[in-house]
């Protein structure tokens, strides 16, 4: 779930803060009964919550991908909702639920990475979308194989100091045998991880820092 402490206010706030204590307590049924109540009201924060609970179906929630994929779309169509736009192209990459489409994938990873303060996509997505996006020019995943692209997205993503995309950098150049900046990479991202290892594990830089690549790290 994403807290949206920039747009809560009155009783959208409290309602909020009730919604995050159930599932603190893994009381998903109340948690989605307070986001759906606060989404038919047109609360658009709302609406990406929704689509996040029918997808993960936490506890005392029912999966239904077919549901989740509705809100996702209610919240691009009425308010451009990056965090919905990562959702949809976390479901067409995976293609677990729904048939794969690696085009439909970029199309809404690139447009969850675009938008801008005050309202981008989450933290703990950006690191997820910037490898995501890089995987796709480097191998030619619904776009035409690019290095060049490659290589930008995920240095624009080193640069917010996420780990992930600094150790997949340094394996693009492995790959294109820049092997020196390979390595000089390599320990950027260990030393990097280090330092926000010992002062907090649970930084958002350190997202997907220790998975391994494959069809299905998105979640």
């Amino acid at each position: 779930m994403v807290t949206r402490t920039v747009f809560r206010g009155g009783d959208t706030g409290s309602s909020w803060d009730a919604a995050e204590a159930a599932l603190a307590r893994q009381d998903g049924s109340t948690a989605l009964n307070i986001f759906s109540n606060l989404a038919e009201k047109g609360e658009w924060l709302a609406y990406v919550e929704v689509g996040n609970l029918l997808e993960l179906a936490p506890p005392g929630v029912q999966r239904d991908i077919d549901g989740a994929m509705r809100w996702y779309r209610k919240a691009i169509f009425e308010s451009d909702d990056p965090n919905a736009h990562f959702a949809l192209a976390r479901l067409y990459w995976n293609g677990t639920d729904i048939p794969t489409d690696y085009v439909k994938a970029h199309q809404h990873a690139q447009k969850a990475l675009a938008a801008r303060e005050p309202y981008r996509l989450a933290e703990h997505y950006r690191p997820m979308a910037y490898v995501m996006l890089g995987s796709m020019y480097s191998n030619g995943l619904g776009v035409i194989a690019d290095i060049e692209k490659a290589r930008a997205v995920l240095r624009e993503g080193a640069g917010e100091g996420f780990v992930w995309p600094i150790f997949e950098l340094s394996k693009l150049e492995l790959k294109c045998w820049h092997i020196f900046e390979s390595i000089r990479l390599r320990f950027r991202a260990s030393r990097i991880a280090g330092q926000l290892l010992a002062t907090d594990p649970n930084d958002v830089r350190l997202v997907g820092a220790n998975v391994r690549p494959g069809k299905n790290q998105w979640d």
